[in-house]
């Protein structure tokens, strides 16, 4: 058994366990109504989060102190809040931190400073670094270093594709779902080149022979951009398409370049492509997957017009994917009882390790918590005031919005719902209290009591849910790679999982599923 199976195994097992199933298939607006029944397995710990202070003690909260313990378990003998916390709480915590991937990002690239106008700071870091990253395999592994064109898959408003034209000379092939996705990225483009007009000025008049010969191989790439509905079967008639009518051909104007093409074959064979995704939501990664696949396995069944050599795609936004694509890999397939419900896919995105990163990222954690703990506990109002004729059971229920935990189903038909509401609704109970029922339109006065043990409990249940998170992602990532294992098993290729960014930056996306040519990159 490989270790990717024996971890997988893990996974499958502590999310299957009675403690962890219970958390991830119970949802915090549930904890407050009448109806609910307190797990067995939960009676430790929440009678210890039931140990609030009093108003004039400075003891921190115990949902802080849990993700202090995951953060930073203390050692042996150290004593310290955390050691307070119940037997079964510190071995989920201890599991939940040993079961999921590593998140440091890969350390021998260097960290570039590039930036498009418009572009977060956070975005422009995981642009700059995947590019940093495709120019290093390009040119450390032979076999790739004769690609001189890409498909940025989920493209946006196309930062990545146009770092990958002007800074690797490739031809790139930007494809997007949204119109308006596309129309805005052509436009920073034309922009763009305007103020380029300038810095081509400035290079003529003088700089560096280096410089020169970078500023002449940006200029050899070219952008192509497409509107489409992206599925495995559009995306190679797409890309076959582009290659056949609109791609210019495999002459880079590198001499040396063009020299390693022709002797490759390159020039005469099928068009190499590199496939890249930098928000392939959802159920895009396993469909550009399939794509690759099926396009790579097609050598024996006649001349084709462009051959996938490689791929870096960085998955996101596992609440979109279908159903249809968990489990993959044929260890998981095999395994009975272990299916992704929602709850499951909307927490696979959280990444508590990033929580107290800075003081401003604590202010958005503890703001975060607060909206989910907080909703709850209005529905559990909103479930008592429509018992007693105070408001209409039509209006009782609370939908969380958007930025709510997962897995809440929200009101029944005809029932308002709560919605987004800014930060600042959040600012104490009173105001939350007030803004809730001015937009649900009820009366819920005399509520400005808050029951401070349930928030307590319902803080230390949203905390743990979210500390799984890692761990789903990880059951995912795994489950990705070992199908790819399977599936270029005879192949020239291979798969690996690689952490691209900084997690300095907050960025919840940092693994990226790698194909490229089994021999190793320097």
């Amino acid at each position: 058994m490989s270790n990717d199976e024996h971890l997988l195994g893990e996974i499958c097992e502590f999310l299957q366990s009675s403690l962890v199933n219970s958390l991830l298939v119970t949802h915090p607006n549930r904890l407050c109504l009448s109806s609910f029944e307190l797990p067995p397995e939960w009676s430790s710990w929440w009678s210890w989060a039931s140990e609030i202070s009093s108003g004039t003690d400075s003891i921190e909260p115990k949902w802080l102190t849990v993700l202090h313990y995951y953060m930073d378990p203390p050692e042996d003998g150290e004593q310290s809040c955390s050691t307070s916390l119940p037997p079964e709480l510190r071995w989920l915590v201890g599991e939940a931190r040993r079961l999921q991937l590593p998140r440091s990002s890969t350390p021998s690239l260097p960290l570039g400073t590039g930036q498009f106008r418009g572009m977060s700071p956070k975005k422009a870091h995981e642009v700059d670094r995947m590019v940093q990253y495709i120019s290093h395999i390009l040119s450390a592994t032979p076999k790739l270093d004769v690609i001189r064109h890409a498909v940025d898959i989920g493209a946006g408003q196309a930062y990545l594709s146009r770092k990958l034209r002007d800074d690797l000379g490739l031809h790139v092939l930007a494809l997007d779902w949204s119109d308006v996705q596309t129309q805005g990225a052509a436009r920073k483009d034309a922009s763009a080149q305007k103020r380029s007009k300038i810095a081509e000025n400035a290079m003529e008049q003088g700089s560096c022979a280096e410089d020169r010969a970078q500023a002449a191989l940006a200029g050899t790439g070219s952008l192509t951009y497409k509107t489409m509905a992206i599925t495995s079967d559009s995306l190679l008639e797409t890309v076959t398409d582009w290659i056949r009518e609109d791609a210019p051909g495999p002459v880079s104007g590198d001499p040396v370049q063009d020299a390693r093409q022709a002797s490759s074959g390159a020039a005469s064979g099928p068009t190499h492509v590199l496939l890249v995704a930098l928000h392939a939501c959802g159920s895009l990664t396993p469909s550009i997957l399939r794509a690759f696949l099926a396009q790579y396995k097609l050598a024996g069944d006649g001349p084709r017009t462009w051959t996938p050599q490689a791929a870096v795609i960085v998955g996101c936004c596992y609440n979109m994917l279908d159903s249809a694509d968990f489990p993959l890999c044929r260890t998981l397939s095999a395994r009975r009882g272990l299916t992704l419900t929602s709850n499951h896919l909307q927490l696979a995105a959280q990444v508590p390790s990033q929580w107290l990163r800075t003081e401003e990222s604590a202010k958005v954690a503890t703001v975060a918590v607060r909206k989910v703990v907080w909703r709850a506990l209005l529905e559990g109002i909103m479930e008592h005031d429509a018992s007693s004729g105070r408001t209409r059971p039509s209006e009782g229920g609370v939908c969380s919005g958007q930025d709510s935990a997962p897995g809440w189903t929200g009101p029944s038909a005809g029932q308002k719902r709560l919605g987004r509401l800014n930060d600042s609704a959040y600012a104490d109970w009173r105001t939350f209290l007030a803004r809730s029922a001015s937009k649900l339109e009820i009366n819920i006065t005399g509520k400005e009591s808050k029951d401070r043990v349930m928030e307590s409990r319902l803080e230390v249940f949203h905390v743990l849910r979210c500390l799984l998170g890692p761990v789903i992602e990880s059951l995912m990532l795994l489950d990705r790679q070992s199908w790819l294992q399977e599936e270029l098993q005879t192949t020239g290729l291979r798969s690996e999982l690689v952490n691209l960014f900084d997690q300095s930056t907050g960025s919840g996306r940092n693994v990226a599923i790698v194909i490229m040519p089994k021999e190793k990159a320097d």
